[in-house]
């Protein structure tokens, strides 16, 4: 035969092909960012190269051209059983490991083509294969059992596990699809009745079309969260656990795929509250009342799962207030969740939200009193936290003292564990006030024209660069440090008021933002126009003078 042949019945490859190529797009266009839906979507280029081959194999002009389609598509057919097992594996928490799983057909893959162990022949259907090897036949065979017990395994363990109906319901469906479109299609139709009657009609495409929709939909399932039930929950600690799971599984409620479900279950056994709490229909129900270690193992473990960024750090305020209710009934633990996980509570700036801040002392660096944490908020009728984003204007008198307020606004800072960045001129008595250590000085120079760091903890700024100088603030800002600018008046003397307000302006702007301390000092004496300018950019405004510190607004 020398031309192209045409069996109808064979273009339920290209039908099957292309519908692959679409369920394979639309699911990861819809769940673009999880490695299950990518997966798929080259699960997907399988099956599509696969009864492409499939058809060409069928239809192809002479024996030597359908021979070389068929290892082909058997090639990219083999590749399909651990690619679902890859789709499979990622709806949960899958490996990269897993992905070792391909290998073994990889190998075959070129096995075929290297040693091309097939014939073909001419049936009622068009083209027809069989092994021409028995130990081909018996690897082929082996492999596809594998494979086909490998998927069931994985798909089968959450329908029997799980109890949440959704998971269940996604799993059976491609559990569903893995039967029609494996077992019936490959291992009884091809590895079984084609064998031995190659006359029989063709049906990959078919099975392929079927299982694989019953895949895709199973993929995509999902439920829209309902709020959480108080029917079964007794207490406000009860209720207030309820929210906080409903919230909670919220912020891991992402993509059609049921990863959310699947964490969810994880986070529960993990807590111990796995045969305390029901989800079904997106309705969380708490089947009995907690104890007190499964209320500290909830803390805990949510602080892990922020840590680890496995979910919406928009959780983090639910945490704070849930956190915060139940405090009177976990005092005791509470110091040891909070040293547990010291890095991120200080990261966060949670050790000012709980317990209303009366446990910051647990941080409390040698040689500083408890009294120091707010050594300057105190004498204007706030604390530290209320620092945080509110920059403060310090107007003060140059003819008079003030050391001591500074020195409050230093000691605070560093009590509270936070480096202050100074930014002065060299010559500025405030540099005598600072400790060797926990402080980086920014000298405003009007002769350096770049960026000099003499030492880790100085460096020279050119005054007239405001571009550079807002860099740094705004990097140091960054980093969480405490800010003391001193001051504006020599600014507004160098550069101009225009300029100088600028500035200022930005540098508030990158203070707030960051929400981080930040105290600049400005003279007494400049026209009101001057004063009422900078004064408007300010929540806070204080004096600064002999008898301490006064505040003004």
């Amino acid at each position: 035969m020398s031309e192209w042949n045409f069996v109808p019945i064979t273009l339920q490859y290209l039908a099957a092909g292309s519908i692959a190529i679409i369920l394979g797009c639309y699911v990861l266009y819809k769940n673009r960012q999880l490695s299950s839906a990518k997966f798929f979507l080259c699960f997907s280029i399988c099956v599509f190269l696969w009864q492409l081959f499939m058809f060409l194999h069928r239809n192809a002009p002479n024996a030597s051209l359908s021979k070389l389609f068929f290892e082909l598509g058997s090639g990219f057919a083999s590749l399909v059983y651990p690619m679902l097992f890859l789709v499979v594996s990622f709806l949960g928490n899958g490996s990269k490991k897993h992905i070792l799983v391909m290998v073994p057909n990889i190998m075959f893959f070129i096995y075929i083509l290297v040693h091309e162990p097939i014939k073909v022949f001419w049936t009622t259907f068009g083209w027809s294969y069989e092994f021409t090897q028995i130990s081909s036949s018996y690897i082929l065979f082996s492999l596809t059992i594998f494979y086909i017990i490998l998927n069931y395994i994985w798909i089968i363990k959450p329908i029997r596990e799980s109890r949440v109906p959704i998971i269940k319901r996604k799993y059976k469906f491609i559990l569903y699809g893995f039967t029609v479109m494996f077992f019936v299609g490959v291992v009884i139709f091809n590895t079984l009745l084609l064998q031995i009657s190659p006359n029989l009609p063709p049906l990959g495409g078919f099975t392929a079309v079927a299982g694989l929709s019953m895949i895709a939909y199973g993929i995509l399932l999902k439920e829209k969260p309902i709020g959480a039930s108080f029917w079964m929950a007794r207490g406000q600690m009860s209720e207030r656990l309820t929210l906080f799971l409903q919230n909670f599984f919220g912020s891991i409620h992402e993509g059609g795929l049921g990863q959310a479900h699947l964490k969810f279950e994880k986070y529960l056994k993990e807590t111990g509250l796995d045969e305390s709490v029901s989800l079904t229909e997106g309705r969380i129900v708490l089947l009995k009342e907690p104890s007190i270690p499964q209320i500290v193992s909830v803390i805990n473990n949510t602080l892990s799962y922020l840590e680890r960024g496995e979910v919406n750090e928009k959780v983090l305020s639910d945490l704070v207030e849930f956190w915060n209710t139940v405090y009177p009934l976990i005092e005791v633990d509470t110091v040891g969740l909070i040293k547990a996980h010291e890095n991120y509570i200080r990261g966060k700036k949670l050790i000012y939200e709980i317990a209303e801040g009366r446990l910051r002392s647990i941080f409390l660096p040698e040689g500083f009193l408890e009294k120091d944490l707010d050594a300057f908020s105190q004498l204007i009728g706030i604390t530290h936290k209320n620092l945080f984003g509110n920059p403060v204007l310090a107007v003060f008198n140059p003819s008079e003292r003030c050391e001591a307020g500074l020195k409050a606004y230093i000691t605070e800072a560093l009590a509270n564990n936070e480096e202050l960045a100074v930014f002065s001129r060299k010559s500025s008595s405030i540099l005598g006030l600072l400790p060797e250590e926990e402080t980086r000085i920014f000298y405003l120079s009007p002769e350096s024209v770049k960026r000099t760091a003499v030492s880790r903890r100085e460096v020279y700024l050119p005054l007239y660069d405001l571009t550079r100088l807002l860099a740094e603030i705004q990097l140091v800002a960054e980093k969480g440090c405490s800010l003391l600018f001193d001051n504006l008046t020599d600014l507004i003397h160098s550069i101009g008021f225009e300029k100088a307000y600028r500035f200022t302006r930005h540098a508030v702007e990158f203070a707030a933002s960051h929400n981080v301390p930040a105290l600049f000092l400005i003279a007494e004496g400049h026209r009101d126009e001057v004063k009422a300018a900078f004064e408007n950019l300010f929540p806070f405004i204080v004096k600064l003078g002999e008898k301490g510190v006064i505040r003004l607004r």
